[in-house]
């Protein structure tokens, strides 16, 4: 087991620092292709034969405290524009123990990834 845990390791460091390595050479080459464009925009050359489409975009999130401070006053078109999804609350959900509540048969519970902490 000793063997896998350090060659796990040594994988994973490998993996982070590829992960890290890969972005900053994708931010790059995006920066040289899209050079002046403001996002969003996307642009295709031809890279040693190959096509490649070069894409910078913008996200957009809520801040969800101030939205819910202010939702009563937004106009019909601002409501119109948002999105509510359930999410589970967890603690809530696993202090229900009536196994006849409806909620149930809407959780689906499957295993998640491992996790391995190292101190």
């Amino acid at each position: 087991m000793i063997d896998r845990f350090h060659e796990w390791r040594r994988v994973a460091e490998t993996l982070k620092r590829a992960k890290a390595d890969e972005m900053r050479l994708r931010k790059e080459i995006v920066a040289d292709i899209l050079k002046g464009a403001v996002a969003p925009a996307s642009k295709t050359i031809l890279i040693d034969q190959h096509k490649v489409k070069a894409s910078s975009k913008v996200t957009y999130s809520l801040d969800e405290s101030l939205i819910n401070m202010i939702f009563k006053e937004f106009t019909d078109g601002e409501k119109n524009a948002l999105k509510f999804k359930p999410d589970l609350r967890l603690r809530e959900y696993k202090k229900l123990t009536d196994s006849r509540l409806l909620i149930h048969d809407t959780v689906t519970i499957k295993p998640a990834a491992p996790t391995l902490e190292i101190k």
